[in-house]
């Protein structure tokens, strides 16, 4: 239905046909109008989007100029996908979005996944904890405050993890792009 995630600056124009749960299809034909809602999951504005009929009259056009994305809050949002008619309304879609920042207007930004960070985050930890030498010092206590280390091993079998998760987004990635997998299957016959 709606893009998972949205890009502040960028225009939208998609069309969406909409079918509940229930496979109750909403038509601009049936009269039925649509109306996407997106609500910050913390705090800020609600971001409403209506749509309009496609030239069939079937579908549901969404179309948002540049400038008016341009001025909503990067952030992650619930999104709902209402209907109406005569003054009934039903959700047909609950989800979520993000809406990352205008790459045109950001002085940094970063497109990497929690995997990514947590990773990066973990082998700056484990260099650190080599360097400092704390790999000798397991725990130790100052005026009644004790402080604990996790062992390096600890942190590697963390970075272990945290790999096979990264790897398993790039495989993901590479999937939805229509490319393979980059792994390798093996087959063994035995007669």
């Amino acid at each position: 239905m709606l893009k998972d995630k949205l890009i502040a600056g960028d225009a939208l124009d998609f069309d969406i046909g909409v079918t509940d749960s229930d496979g109750n299809t909403y038509t601009p034909a049936d009269g039925w109008a649509m109306t996407l809602r997106l609500i910050p999951r913390s705090s800020g504005s609600a971001i409403e989007i209506s749509a309009s009929a496609t030239d069939d009259n079937i579908e549901f056009a969404v179309e948002v100029a540049s400038a008016t994305t341009a001025t909503w809050a990067a952030g992650n949002y619930s999104a709902f996908a209402l209907v109406t008619k005569s003054g009934e309304r039903k959700t047909v879609h609950i989800g979520e979005v993000e809406i990352l920042a205008d790459p045109g207007e950001a002085t940094s930004y970063d497109v990497r996944s929690d995997a990514q960070k947590a990773l990066e985050s973990l082998k700056s930890a484990l260099k650190s904890y080599a360097e400092a030498g704390q790999g000798h010092v397991a725990e130790y206590e100052i005026a009644g405050r004790r402080m604990k280390f996790r062992s390096s091993a600890e942190i590697v079998e963390q970075i272990r993890y945290w790999e096979r998760v990264v790897a398993d987004e790039a495989v993901a990635a590479r999937l939805a792009a229509g490319e393979s997998s980059g792994r390798k299957v093996y087959t063994r016959f035995v007669r």
